[in-house]
């Protein structure tokens, strides 16, 4: 049986790239609930006017280029997903 991770997902703001160790910690910086912020995170969803997103494990540590590049991907995907919806 596989052993589960207990170690945080990080979090970030797909707006600004801001990020965060865990959704705990990014709920508290944004005056959110983590569960309402959990739920943004699993619909594609706006929380407190931007989106959020768990930063992909293979981006950690990646210079601000990389992460900017993804950002955008992740936008534009967001955007198509909201027209289609």
């Amino acid at each position: 049986m596989a052993a589960i991770s207990t170690k945080p997902r990080k979090v970030v703001c797909i707006n600004t790239g801001q990020v965060y160790a865990s959704i705990n910690s990014a709920a508290r910086e944004i005056g959110m609930n983590p569960s309402s912020l959990q739920r943004a995170l699993i619909k594609c969803r706006m929380c407190c006017g931007k989106y959020y997103d768990y930063l992909p494990a293979e981006l950690e540590g990646a210079d601000s280029a990389e992460l900017s590049r993804w950002r955008m991907a992740r936008l534009l995907g967001i955007i198509d997903f909201c027209l289609k919806g």
